[in-house]
């Protein structure tokens, strides 16, 4: 993984390497600063990619038949079924 590395000179005998996430090292040169963010990055955890949560693709017609008259009978009709198998005592 790469990340941007900010390098701004320190005084006149030395850099200060910095990363995106606040991390940072010094060095008396430049490739010095990096070297010791490298460090610093390598012991200080691991970097991982946020993943957005996942969108069920269904969800544009969530709601579509809400007040749709036909779905009041079949509402209907498995609530009478339900309740006919409740009633029969042999019923699965």
């Amino acid at each position: 993984m790469e990340l941007p590395v900010l390098i701004e000179r320190v005084g006149a005998n030395g850099f200060l390497a910095r990363d995106p996430f606040g991390r940072s090292a010094t060095g008396p040169t430049a490739g010095d600063a990096v070297a010791a963010l490298r460090a610093v990055v390598a012991t200080g955890g691991e970097v991982l990619p946020l993943l957005a949560p996942a969108v069920n693709p269904l969800m544009k017609w969530a709601g579509t038949w809400e007040n749709d008259p036909h779905l009041d009978d079949f509402r209907k009709a498995v609530e009478q079924y339900r309740l006919d198998r409740d009633a029969d005592p042999d019923a699965l």
